[in-house]
């Protein structure tokens, strides 16, 4: 939706923690110094997330600031290959079991 919004009014998307797994357990500790959240750490999973990504209409997309999260982010990059459709519904799919870390309200216009 927020992709959708965006992209209708003709504005720069720049897409942040597209390496986000989800929030960090409440009490646990950071996996990672410079994530606030729990980031994706498989590089399968990564190159899913931003070929995903990368896929929508987006300006840009960052890594995750963790230097080894960082390279794994580029590596999918440089390897980029748009999601086919289904793909892109299965993604949606799974992620439909994860808490967003962030909560919007409905977009009004």
């Amino acid at each position: 939706q927020v992709v959708e919004k965006a992209h209708s009014k003709g504005m720069g998307i720049l897409a942040l923690k597209a390496g986000a797994r989800g929030k960090v357990a409440e009490g646990a500790k950071k996996p990672f110094e410079k994530c606030w959240y729990e980031p994706l750490t498989d590089p399968a999973e990564i190159t899913k997330s931003f070929h995903f990504t990368l896929s929508l209409p987006v300006t840009a997309c960052l890594p995750p600031g963790e230097e080894k999260l960082w390279r794994m982010a580029l590596d999918a990059g440089r390897r980029f290959m748009p999601v086919a459709r289904q793909e892109r519904q299965d993604l949606k799919t799974a992620s439909d079991a994860v808490d967003p870390l962030f909560a919007y309200p409905a977009w009004q216009s």
